[in-house]
């Protein structure tokens, strides 16, 4: 098969997290192989960062996707993203209107699960393919789980630290892991053995990884996030809470907990439809191949 793009990155890491089963694009060390007339057959596309010298290459075209979330951004990355945008032919925002003529798309934020951190380099212990096939029912032998940090940056981070350790007050079998915390190898490992997950996202923006986490991993999940893009297949999985308002978060997931209603709705037809749902909808792969047929 012809490799046709070419994903341009500062940071090797993203390679790992973006392409887990696609065999598409072109890594770095096939690039410098390439003559320039073998470039000028190859699309470039940027997430957020390029690498620079990319930019001076003569591709067929150059796609950017800004994907980082808009309260995110400093201005220093505003600034960047206009300059950065004189390059590119084609640009893409989700939650942000820096440019006039910009095309919209899903949120594409990479699974962290099966994924491992080894000095500084991203490595895929699991494939997506194991969250996709394997059927979780099993496993699940504890009730509760939620993957926090401390970083306390943006006021969504102070809000769900809040939220999660005020719970955890009530509900001593939660399971809080993460940076700072209780950390773990790889993120699978606090959500395949759970029935039900506490997620927020790090504003009102999502949704993110935090809520295609859980459900790869078959875990009902109490959410906090804006639900406007999130496809009608994954709320019958999805219970939203309110961050603001704790007190009625906790009657929301002690009812639960006490019925198992939501839980005992679903089927296993109905997960391996979600995990699919993930996959089709909101994984940077096929994003960008339906784009790209739309657009070029």
């Amino acid at each position: 098969m012809k490799k046709s793009y070419y994903l341009s990155v500062n940071n090797e890491n993203l390679y790992s997290e973006f392409l887990r089963f696609d065999n598409e694009f072109i890594k770095r060390s096939e690039l410098n192989q390439l003559s320039s007339d073998e470039i000028r057959e190859v699309i470039m596309v940027t997430i957020d960062t390029p690498n620079v010298k990319d930019l001076f290459l003569p591709f067929k075209k150059k796609i950017l996707y800004l994907l980082e979330y808009k309260e995110a951004k400093s201005k220093k990355q505003i600034f960047y993203s206009y300059l950065y945008s004189l390059f590119f032919d084609l640009i893409f925002e989700w939650d942000a209107n820096l440019f006039k003529n910009s095309k919209s798309f899903l949120p594409f934020f990479p699974t962290r699960v099966g994924l491992i951190h080894e000095k500084y380099k991203v490595k895929e212990l699991k494939g997506i393919n194991f969250f996709l096939e394997n059927n979780f029912h099993k496993n699940k032998n504890l009730l509760i789980s939620s993957v926090v940090s401390n970083k306390s940056v943006l006021d969504w981070h102070k809000l769900r630290l809040k939220m999660i350790f005020e719970i955890k007050s009530s509900i001593p079998e939660l399971d809080i892991f993460g940076r700072g915390f209780n950390t773990i190898p790889e993120k699978s490992d606090a959500l395949i053995k759970y029935k039900y997950h506490i997620a927020s996202e790090n504003c009102d923006s999502g949704p993110s990884e935090k809520l295609w986490d859980p459900l790869l991993c078959q875990c009902v999940v109490f959410y906090s996030g804006n639900l406007d893009l999130v496809h009608p297949q994954l709320r019958s999985a999805i219970i939203q809470i309110n961050i603001y308002d704790i007190t009625a978060s906790y009657e929301i997931i002690t009812s639960e907990l006490e019925t198992f209603s939501v839980l005992n709705s679903l089927s296993s037809d109905d997960w391996a439809n979600i995990k699919k749902t993930i996959i089709d909808y909101y994984s940077f792969e096929k994003i960008f191949k339906k784009q790209i047929q739309s657009y070029l």
